[in-house]
């Protein structure tokens, strides 16, 4: 699954990990696949990215040596589509032609909320409209691609690279995530070629974004530091670690609180900055992304 951020990507791979036929890897994101711009990590909190990174093919390999008699193996490094030019050729080289999954998700949508999950973790120190503005100053800073708000949610150049290089490329879009998440799973499932009537747990909303109400429990359970590590280590040890993972995911969602709407101008001109790519990528996916560009409903 090799994206796009911010569009369930988390939700699905706990989805996907639950079933009794596939092994995913642990860490969800590895990044060993993307490894070409690794220097690119110079922003607030990007260094956290790294202390996960997997550096080495055989260590990348040591991630699956569980995964004996599983169907399905797999990981979830979103970084991939972004950084295709470097993630392509290492897939092509280290594993041949896998089974490629993307979701897509408004990017309007995705970009608020990729700004929106840096406030929560509290790297992101500007408005939205700020920061938009700063975008390129940050990629010529080497910010990873998380902080490319505008630039990330152009997918048509991504999924036409992963469609021209892979045979079994399946694009779900994060509407369907929200609208009917069993079709979905038993769509993936079918298409991963395990049993697609398997019915995981389902409730646990996972890495939700948002703003923190309370700056202790936040610590301990949202944000990557410390506190986080100690109480993920204990409950960990303690629970068991999906037991752990879904009862921090509902913690989470009770110590946030929903961030306030995109602006409306903001969301308009986002709109039509993205309007031909959106296009183009109906043509290339044959996906109805009609309701990309309808009017925002937002204040």
């Amino acid at each position: 699954m090799v994206g796009a951020g911010k569009s369930g990507t988390t939700s699905l791979y706990h989805y996907l990990l639950q079933h009794p036929q596939i092994f995913m890897s642990n860490p969800k994101e590895p990044r060993f696949l993307s490894k070409g711009p690794r220097n690119n990590h110079n922003g607030p909190g990007d260094h956290i990215a790294l202390q996960s990174s997997i550096t080495t093919f055989e260590d990348y390999k040591a991630l699956f040596k569980n995964a004996q008699g599983y169907l399905a193996r797999g990981e979830a490094s979103i970084e991939n589509l972004y950084y295709h030019e470097y993630a392509i050729p290492n897939i092509k080289r280290y594993i041949g032609d896998p089974k490629i999954i993307i979701i897509l998700r408004n990017p309007v949508a995705r970009a608020y909320s990729a700004y929106s999950f840096l406030r929560r973790d509290g790297w992101e120190k500007f408005t939205f409209k700020d920061a938009l503005n700063r975008e390129a100053e940050r990629k010529e800073l080497g910010y990873k691609w998380m902080w490319f708000y505008r630039e990330a949610g152009l997918y048509s150049r991504q999924v036409e690279a992963y469609k021209k290089n892979f045979t079994n490329v399946k694009i779900h879009l994060f509407d369907e995530l929200q609208r009917d998440l069993p079709s979905l799973l038993h769509d993936l499932y079918t298409f991963l070629e395990v049993d697609p009537n398997f019915r995981p747990e389902i409730s646990t909303r996972h890495n939700p974004s948002g703003i923190p109400v309370n700056a202790l429990l936040h610590d301990i359970f949202v944000k990557p530091k410390r506190l986080h590590k100690i109480a993920r280590t204990i409950g960990g040890s303690v629970m068991g670690q999906e037991a752990w993972l879904r009862l921090r995911e509902r913690l989470r969602g009770m110590v946030l609180r929903k961030a306030d709407p995109i602006p409306l101008e903001i969301a308009e001109e986002l709109r039509e900055f993205y309007r031909h790519d959106i296009l183009r990528l109906e043509g290339l996916t044959g996906l109805n992304l009609s309701s990309w560009l309808e009017r925002p409903k937002v204040a």
